[in-house]
């Protein structure tokens, strides 16, 4: 099973608002992987690659500020790829699953309706099941835990009920060792 949620798109590129929110949140220059599309339309992995590249950016609001122009020429091309490389990435990790016995079946969590349909359709397209598990109030204060952001043990429990019903257990048997 694959959480989905509506910031995976901007993660799989690293765009800068995403590479600015893991900035602000750690202490140190992060290293962050990223896709993008090649030449010719291929998924292309880049290797981690530190965005922190203006000097003084932690001191100087005008450092900042550069930077945040830097990024935002620098990744122009991958954010405007970022729905068609997040496709291509949920086929490569369906394939893999596949190449190992296993199945891929992707879940949205946290995902809008305009994303709902829009990665629905596409994961349809590919033959990639799906399970919708967004539900409205994930955002709700009540649903969060406090000061984090993230979905609390109620959430879950809720993503674990919607989901439950779609899991089929198969057992196997002893062969005794034959």
């Amino acid at each position: 099973l694959y959480g989905f949620n509506d910031f995976f798109p901007d993660r799989n590129v690293a765009s800068p608002p995403w590479r600015k929110a893991m900035d602000i949140s750690s202490p140190i220059a992060l290293r962050l992987p990223y896709a993008f599309l090649g030449a010719k339309g291929e998924l292309q992995l880049h290797s981690p690659v530190e965005f922190g590249i203006v000097p003084l950016r932690r001191i100087l609001a005008s450092a900042a500020l550069l930077e945040e122009e830097l990024q935002e020429v620098i990744a122009k091309q991958r954010v405007q790829e970022k729905t068609i490389v997040t496709e291509l990435l949920l086929r490569e990790m369906s394939e893999e699953s596949e190449s190992v016995g296993a199945q891929f079946v992707v879940v949205f969590l946290s995902v809008g309706q305009e994303a709902q349909g829009r990665y629905g359709h596409a994961l349809e397209q590919q033959g990639i099941p799906f399970i919708n598990c967004a539900f409205p109030e994930v955002h709700a204060p009540e649903m969060q835990v406090p000061e984090d952001g993230h979905p609390n043990g109620h959430m879950h429990t809720r993503f674990a009920e919607c989901i439950a019903p779609h899991i089929h257990v198969s057992r196997l048997q002893s062969d005794g060792g034959r």
